[in-house]
């Protein structure tokens, strides 16, 4: 079974049902499209590329339980629904982002949700950001009645139904501008929506969510949002503070009261990008923010920053309007201004 496109690219098939449009309202094709089973999830996952490749394009996400879908984004909203350019469709799981000190990524496109046993995690690292050559993210070829039978091909651009058996760790390929392949941990929320964890598998480790302390979680953060516009420009990151009850921020004007009132249950103060302030709270391995205008909910990880090459703490995850966030932990020159009572 694969995806089929009309001619000129602007819709997608499959089994002859349509799954997704490219925007009525938007000059360009849909560039790339894959089709991913998760088996822990029992979700089929849609992914799809437009804009120029390299340029602004980006991947969006719709999910169903029927192969043929609809495949919805977390509002809704079927793929198939590009009428409305003030609410454009899919979950924008990946566009370009730079955190500092880093190259970034620039135009991601091509992508492919794959899988890969746990058990054949050796001292080598199950993935590498450039490696044109890696094949560490191996995949099922499957159809509807046999499952999960060979190994498929790896590529990014393969059109193949791919199916992740139930345990293995999930994996994201794709190309970005220079058209070097890049491969991301995918982590999964509570209610089976996939997340980029933007850094890389310690060596001979893997990347799942864990649990930390929230003495561990405290501290300061680069945070990159993904806001389901049109056209889509780089995001670069902001910065972000986890503080406690009784520390006092840079960005909350020297006065005495918070400026965001917290609830009586948060575990500490959030600030983000100098003026959105709220709470979090620690819920087993769900880190919740409450914000004036959303709130985020996030899955955490420890992955390797690339900037330096040293394991973090990574999290990812979604705010209940849809908008993607993901937060990597960082040491800041001391001192600074956020030892104040």
């Amino acid at each position: 079974m694969s995806i089929t496109f009309t001619d000129d690219r602007s819709r997608i098939f499959f089994e002859g049902e349509p799954i997704a449009a490219c925007p009525s309202w938007l000059s360009g094709r849909i560039t790339d499209a894959s089709l991913t089973y998760v088996e822990d999830t029992a979700y089929y996952y849609l992914f799809i590329t437009w804009g120029d490749e390299g340029v602004d394009s980006h991947v969006r996400v719709g999910r169903s339980r029927d192969a043929k879908g609809p495949y919805l984004d977390p509002q809704g909203r079927s793929l198939n629904d590009w009428d409305d350019a003030e609410h454009p469709t899919g979950f924008l799981f990946l566009s370009s982002f730079l955190f500092d000190d880093e190259d970034g990524i620039r135009g991601p496109y091509g992508g492919q949700l794959t899988g890969r046993n746990p058990s054949e995690i050796s001292g080598e690292s199950p993935v590498s950001g450039v490696d044109e050559n890696s094949d560490a993210a191996p995949v099922k070829e499957t159809d509807s009645a046999a499952g999960p039978e060979q190994e498929a091909c790896g590529k990014t651009d393969c059109e193949d139904f791919i199916t992740v058996p139930a345990g293995w760790d999930c994996f994201f390929t794709f190309h970005k501008s220079n058209n070097a392949k890049v491969i991301f941990p995918v982590l999964f929320s509570d209610d089976g929506w996939p997340l980029i964890c933007p850094g890389e598998a310690p060596e001979g480790e893997r990347v799942i969510r864990a649990s930390y302390t929230l003495k561990e979680l405290q501290g300061f953060y680069e945070c990159v949002t993904f806001v389901p516009s049109v056209p889509q420009v780089p995001y670069s990151s902001n910065f972000a503070a986890l503080l406690p009850n009784n520390v006092q921020g840079i960005m909350s004007m020297q006065s005495r009261e918070w400026a965001c009132p917290i609830s009586e249950d948060a575990d500490g103060r959030v600030e983000l990008g100098g003026s959105i302030r709220g709470s979090y709270r620690l819920d087993g391995r769900v880190l919740h923010l409450a914000f004036a205008h959303d709130r985020v909910s996030l899955c955490m990880c420890t992955a390797t920053d690339a900037s330096n090459g040293f394991p973090t703490i990574f999290l990812t995850g979604m705010s209940d309007s849809g908008i993607a966030y993901m937060l990597k932990k960082i040491t800041l020159p001391q001192p600074n201004h956020y030892n104040r009572k």
